[in-house]
């Protein structure tokens, strides 16, 4: 069976969400966290 392709587009909300999310951690004075999160969400987003 051939594999399928697809395209995963980010809505412009989620960027901002994933936006947020790195300044709530770098607030909490952790930006590795936040970057290193929202580096796995969008690629846990384009695995599935």
């Amino acid at each position: 069976m051939a594999a399928q392709n697809y395209r995963v587009i980010f809505a412009e909300s989620a960027w901002t969400d994933l936006e947020e999310i790195v300044e709530y951690w770098a607030h909490e004075s952790e930006p590795e966290q936040g970057v290193k999160y929202a580096h796995a969400l969008s690629a846990e987003a384009i695995r599935q």
